[in-house]
């Protein structure tokens, strides 16, 4: 087995030093000559026909230098709009869709004179009647929401036979659960910057996760050619999936931008980000399965009822997401998903941590755990009985390399003391457990290029330096793509450099879909370093007159292995190399590209999409006042299959953030609305969050699956941590109180009420 050196270490960020000294720069800190500052006007009304929007007295204001309109924004064309409509959103002309929606803008010397622009604008409303849910958007007599009605798609994914599979069960069980809106909290607001030079070029400052993406949507909505737009991508705040879409904002500061000429700074207030950004998907999950008396799964159905909001940004992919996961956790030969995505008369919902697998496994792992209740068998017991494993074909079509899912359950149970607490229990306390999987590196589209591209260069130093469009957006990309590359070329870690993406400098990449970037990123790094190292040793090997199959690099020199006398500094070969090859500097090519189906298939979703799946385990314990409802989560034991940690500490440290996120999502957060559907919580100070002091002890373990596909046997880590806990807590509450909740947040006026009623 190969020896590493730097993969597998605990090495510090290569970028710790800028963010914990402040010098790290965020979109809000761009500042450029001469920039205006940028405000939206946005809709008050949940569902309204614009009739005017008068901006005489707007664009009449001293400092004011420019006041745009839906109807002065760019036409997009409707071949666009049908193929693509999630992305292009810009200003709206015809009709306000939620309270939030982006009327009219301005640019102004600052912003105080910016806000009293608009206040300004006119905007003459004619009142629709709004919907809020679901249900009551797909009533016949429902005002449309858009022209072509309120339902945004329908899905009904079938495999295997049903029917005689529910026959044949000794017990068919049954369960409806909700899920609520959550925000993604990110510390830094949506934001950009937007500067036009004298070409006509736009060039965009922003936090966007996926910065090749909002170029291509960006030429779309604004009618440029692709090279006339450049982003950049500046350190992120925090994102959290809410950053990947393109936001009306970044639009809107370039025709601003356009529109004046001059720089234009638009950052969404904390309140906007609350009524006007991408918050988590609501649900509401019947799920039904049919089980053998020994606990076989035999077959499943599952009903989703989607409120997608006022726009469908990505919501059909979050749905099609919970069909694919939910049928590929456990071996379930016989299933059927039917979802409904509705659109109705509030803030749209997007992607977040998770992305649609916190729903569908809250609901699936739940109804597990009533499952092995009315079973009569333990909650591991039945879910190992029923686990996914190596070398499995999914109902899904995934095939499955490496899994560690029943070693993470029975790893979980055992280092939790899960079985040493029967006959022990005391009221109020109880235990709860879930498990998860997440693919990684899925293919999205069925043509096309769907890997990754990073070059790497051996600067004159002796330095490397790696060049990739793959963004970092605090799970630690560059960490992890300057320990590839150090492994590869032999060099200390210390003296590799990553590149933030360009789109004017970088490659172009597909955006952080699915774990991608630590597969298939770290893949095409590791590629570009064998390149570069391999042109290094064929410098050297003439200036050693050696075989460059007889050298290594050894600190930071290369020499002739087993005569370490016989070296020159890896500075000197680099330098060397400029002179000796057409003054180009060493340069190496990594192209990753992997042997997947496209998901989005006319094949219903079915296909080996994705290279590598990750599985977790986790247990919650907590203690319940069953006074208050109040719930103390005690302690976490949490299990993942990540195939090899290339960084324990950093991926540590993403299993204990989304376990603090994934907490908040089951015990507390949710955007609330009041009689007139307007939002009550749109701050900190209303909307709650897990702080430090709510942080429980946490035990992470690493199950190591050494995954065959992947470099080094790489999988990833980061989205189980948030799926799990809120299955695992309301299961735990179960087991401490003996009242099973099916919605949540799991609140304490919810807790309290299900033991009052259950006392009753």
């Amino acid at each position: 087995m190969r020896q590493f050196s730097v993969v597998g270490k605990s090495l510090p960020r290569p970028d710790a030093r800028e963010k914990v000294t402040g010098k790290a720069e965020y979109s809000v800190d761009v500042a450029l000559p001469r920039m205006l500052a940028g405000k939206v006007l946005r809709s008050i009304h949940p569902h309204a026909r614009i009739v005017q929007v008068d901006t005489s007295k707007a664009e009449r204001l001293s400092g004011v230098k420019a006041v745009i309109t839906g109807t002065a924004a760019p036409r997009i064309k409707k071949e666009l709009l049908d193929e693509r409509p999630e992305h292009l959103r810009v200003l709206t002309s015809d009709k306000a869709r939620y309270v939030g929606d982006e009327v009219a803008a301005v640019a102004a010397v600052d912003e105080e004179t910016a806000l009293e622009a608009l206040e300004l604008i006119k905007v003459e409303y004619e009142e629709l009647a709004p919907v809020f849910s679901p249900e009551e958007a797909l009533s016949d007599d429902a005002p449309k929401i858009h022209e072509e009605g309120n339902v945004e798609g329908n899905f009904d994914i079938v495999r295997g036979e049903l029917t005689p599979a529910f026959q044949r069960a000794d017990l068919v069980l049954e369960d409806v659960v909700t899920t609520q809106v959550q925000h993604q909290c990110y510390l830094e607001p949506v934001g950009c910057v937007a500067a036009v030079d004298t070409s006509g070029k736009v060039t965009l400052w922003l936090s966007s996760m996926y910065p090749s993406g909002i170029r291509l949507t960006l030429a779309e909505a604004l009618r440029l050619p692709e090279s006339k737009i450049r982003v950049i991508q500046t350190f992120i705040g925090g994102a959290f999936g809410g950053k990947i879409s393109l936001h009306p904002v970044y639009p809107i500061c370039a025709l601003l931008s356009l529109r004046t000429g001059k720089p234009v700074k638009l950052v969404n207030t904390r309140e906007e980000e609350f009524i006007a950004a991408l918050p988590r998907l609501p649900t509401r999950i019947k799920i039904r399965t049919a089980f053998k008396s020994d606990g076989s799964m035999l077959a499943r159905e599952a009903e989703i009822l989607a409120d997608i909001g006022a726009y469908r940004d990505r919501s059909p992919r979050i749905v099609m997401k919970m069909i694919v996961s939910a049928d590929s956790l456990y071996r379930v030969p016989n299933v059927r998903t039917r979802a409904r995505l509705v659109y109705t008369n509030k803030t749209p919902a997007g992607a977040f941590r998770g992305f649609g697998s916190t729903q569908m496994f809250f609901a699936l792992e739940t109804h597990l755990d009533r499952a092995a209740k009315e079973l009569g068998m333990d909650a591991d017991e039945l879910r190992v009985k029923n686990a996914t494993q190596s070398g499995d074909v999914t109902a899904s079509g995934w095939r499955v390399a490496s899994c560690g899912l029943s070693e993470s359950i029975t790893e979980t149970v055992r280092l939790s003391g899960w079985k040493g607490r029967k006959g022990k229990k005391r009221p109020g306390w109880g235990m709860g457990l879930a498990s998860s999987l997440y693919e990684c590196d899925s293919r999205q589209t069925t043509d096309g290029f769907s890997g990754s591209v990073a070059y790497v260069q051996i600067l004159e130093d002796g330095r490397a330096r790696v060049i990739s469009g793959e963004s970092d957006y605090g799970q630690g990309w560059t960490t992890v793509a300057a320990q590839v590359a150090a492994e590869e070329l032999g060099l200390p870690y210390e003296d590799i450099e990553v590149t933030s993406p360009d789109t004017d400098l970088t490659p172009y990449s597909l955006g952080p879909w699915a774990l991608r970037v630590t597969v298939s990123g770290a893949s095409a790094v590791m590629l570009a370093a064998q390149d570069a190292k391999r042109i290094l040793l064929e410098v050297a090997g003439t200036m050693l007159e050696a075989n460059p199959a007889d050298l290594e690099v050894k600190d930071k020199k290369v020499s002739v292995k087993g005569s370490p006398q016989r070296a020159v500094p890896v500075a000197e070969v680099a330098k060397t190399a400029i002179f000796r090859r057409g003054g180009s500097i060493i340069t190496g090519k990594g192209l990753d590209e992997p042997d997947t189906v496209g998901r989005y298939v006319e094949t219903a979703f079915y296909g080996h999409a994705s290279r590598a799946c990750v599985f977790a385990s986790q247990v919650a314990q907590v203690k319940v006042d069953e006074e208050t409802g109040k719930v103390n989560v005690l302690s976490v034991t949490s299990a993942h299959d990540l195939g090899r940690a290339i960084n324990p500490m950093a991926a540590a440290g993403q299993v204990e953030g989304g376990i603090m996120q994934g907490i908040g999502y089951g015990l507390l957060e949710e955007i609330l609305r009041d009689k007139d559907k307007l939002i009550m919580n749109p701050n900190f100070v209303d909307y709650k969050v897990p702080t430090a002091s709510d942080m429980p002890p946490i035990e992470v373990i690493w199950v190591e699956t050494n995954e065959p596909n992947t470099v080094y046997g790489a999988k990833a880590v980061g989205m189980p941590p948030i799926i799990l806990p809120a299955p695992a807590l309301a299961n735990a509450i179960c087991d401490a109180t003996g009242v099973r909740l099916t919605s949540l947040p799991l609140t304490p006026d919810k807790v309290l009420a299900a033991i009052e009623k259950q006392d009753n």
